[in-house]
């Protein structure tokens, strides 16, 4: 029993001196992971490194880019203008990015549709006479040498498409079409043309005229007298000016005719597109029928020479 307890206890103060004989120099070297200068020394050695700096030296510097090559395209750079980008606005309600806008046209901005010349061609009314009162109150043609802008130009057109219905109405065209093309120039500095092709369409003719009394004419009844004057049977064209004219002259015709005070009413024209055709009433109250009375002559010489 005493053996056995020697035996153990040997082998323990062995274990023990061979624990002691690892850790102790472990303890006495430097901390693991640290660098110690060596004695007379002045180099230090970089941790993780396989070169000996000195100390002191110059730091090497980083590596830097090669030169960029002049063929090789270089990155944009931005400049700084002062002025606010988007990205500098506070977003939107909701959180909704600013929109971007982008330029849709490429150099300087085009010139104002305004301000441009135009020429004035007619065609379709020199046959039938009204061409000559076209141009003398035509708003295109008495203003073609004048600048104006599209705008004008437009209202101009309007005008005029009343003006050929009113002209061709007036010698018994009520179905005309008047047809506006306007060609812009090719040509720097050429004019704008503005083309009018009209149509008259189909003649409208008198289908029937009468004259009449208004009810309280005192006068007798006028068709007899005033149909000859008038100058338009059933059958003419739908003329406006020939009846305008025959209307102007009534009054001295009649007094020629002995009804110096008669009343002259304003024609009524109705016209049937269905049928082409119009109808002409004319009010006229012929009143009293001048007459002379008795002739007296007075001193020495009697009766006529």
């Amino acid at each position: 029993m005493f053996v056995a307890d020697l035996t153990l206890n040997w082998r323990l103060r062995r274990a023990l001196l061979v624990s002691a004989a690892v850790v102790l120099p472990l303890l006495a070297g430097p901390v693991a992971g640290q660098v110690a200068p060596a004695q007379g020394a002045d180099k230090v050695i970089a941790q993780g490194a396989d070169k000996i700096i000195p100390q002191g030296a110059d730091q090497p510097k980083p590596p830097t880019a090669p030169a960029p090559s002049p063929d090789q395209p270089t990155a944009p750079v931005a400049i700084e203008t002062g002025e606010p980008r988007l990205e500098d606005f506070v977003p939107l309600p909701g959180n909704v990015p600013w929109p971007t806008v982008e330029a849709t046209t490429d150099g300087e901005p085009a010139a104002p549709a305004g301000d441009v010349r135009y020429v004035v061609d007619v065609l379709g009314l020199a046959p039938l006479g009204l061409e000559a009162q076209f141009e003398s109150l035509s708003a295109l043609w008495t203003k073609k040498g004048d600048v104006a802008n599209l705008a004008q130009i437009n209202r101009r057109i309007s005008e005029d498409r009343d003006l050929v219905d009113q002209l061709l109405r007036s010698i018994g065209y009520y179905g005309g079409n008047t047809e506006v093309v306007v060609t812009t120039p090719v040509k720097a500095n050429a004019a704008t043309r503005v083309s009018l092709k009209i149509d008259p369409g189909p003649l409208y003719r008198f289908d029937s005229i009468s004259v009449v009394a208004p009810e309280a004419a005192s006068g007798a009844a006028p068709a007899g007298v005033v149909m000859p004057m008038l100058g338009i049977r059933p059958g003419d064209a739908v003329n406006a000016a020939r009846v305008t004219a025959a209307q102007d002259t009534l009054p001295a015709q009649l007094a020629d005719a002995g009804y110096p005070f008669p009343i002259v009413g304003k024609p009524d024209i109705v016209v049937d597109h269905a049928t082409r055709t119009a109808t002409l009433l004319q009010s006229i109250d012929l009143g009293a029928r001048g007459v002379f009375g008795t002739i007296h002559i007075e001193g020495e010489t009697q009766g006529f020479s």
